[in-house]
């Protein structure tokens, strides 16, 4: 298994035909990142990066678009990113679940998309594990998407209202050291995972724990309450002694305004034998 360390990082120009509503992300960048043409054009992306391993010569014809239409994408953590306030108006990231049928493969990727400085074109940042080789390719665009960019609406300043309570200290990363912003509010615990399988632990911007289920589903807690996670991210070794172990999980939830979504959290954590 991987380490943390060991994440492979790439960013290319994203210019595809026919994504006219995927026109980046200024001051609306949280409804752009959830735009479902976006997700799909992840997906996409995605599926032909997994794709890339397999051989797919054994296979019958059409089915990298079948498992393409059979995948599922879910959504489960939006948030602006970047430590300049003009950076915050042209960028946004989201955390995608991604759920491939064939051999039930299961990956979780983080995204972030952001607008140039000439606004022609987008900048796409995918991370996820080294099972997962992500490398996007540069393709031309079309005229659909050409004016999609030209019609971008133009960047306004968002209003202020006073200075806002601090968020949560994290880990010492670039994205860690983002400006003020209102405090996650967290709820005590209201429900337990037994048997959950740690797979990997993401401290860049509001650390968050993905683990796996007996029933295989890939899932997502914030880990920022319990003092384990305090631990974890500041010895990512620590954790990594922890991957692929079996625990049962104790959760809460948490209001991240930021994203203006509710997210499991971790609150306390029993290893299993």
């Amino acid at each position: 298994m991987s380490t943390l360390k060991s994440w492979r990082r790439f960013v290319a120009p994203l210019v595809l035909a026919g994504t006219a509503m995927l026109v980046g992300c200024t001051d609306d960048s949280l409804p752009t990142c959830m735009d479902p043409t976006a997700q799909n054009l992840l997906k996409k992306i995605l599926v032909n990066s997994v794709a890339r391993g397999l051989d797919l010569s054994t296979r019958e014809p059409g089915w990298l678009e079948k498992v393409e239409r059979a995948t599922e994408v879910k959504l489960t953590m939006v948030r602006t990113t970047g430590t300049d306030e003009e950076y915050r108006k042209r960028s946004c990231a989201a955390q995608l679940q991604m759920i491939v049928p064939s051999g039930t493969e299961v990956s979780s990727v983080e995204y972030t998309i952001q607008q140039t400085d000439d606004r022609k074109d987008l900048l796409v940042e995918m991370r996820g594990h080294d099972y997962l080789v992500l490398s996007l390719g540069v393709m031309t665009g079309d005229e659909a998407f050409k004016r999609a960019i030209a019609n971008m609406p133009a960047q306004k300043q968002p209003a202020t209202t006073g200075a806002a309570p601090s968020a949560p200290s994290t880990p010492s990363t670039p994205a860690a050291a983002a400006p003020s912003a209102p405090a996650p509010t967290a709820t005590g615990p209201t429900k337990t995972v037994a048997d959950a399988t740690l797979i990997w632990l993401n401290c860049e911007d509001l650390c968050h724990l993905q683990y796996k289920t007996v029933q295989g589903e890939l899932k997502s807690a914030l880990c920022t309450e319990a003092p384990i996670c305090r631990e974890w991210a500041e010895s990512p070794p620590e954790f990594n002694k922890r991957i692929g172990s079996r625990a049962t999980l104790t959760l809460g939830s948490q209001f991240v305004p930021e994203g203006g979504v509710t997210l499991d959290s971790l609150h306390g954590i029993e290893w299993k034998l």
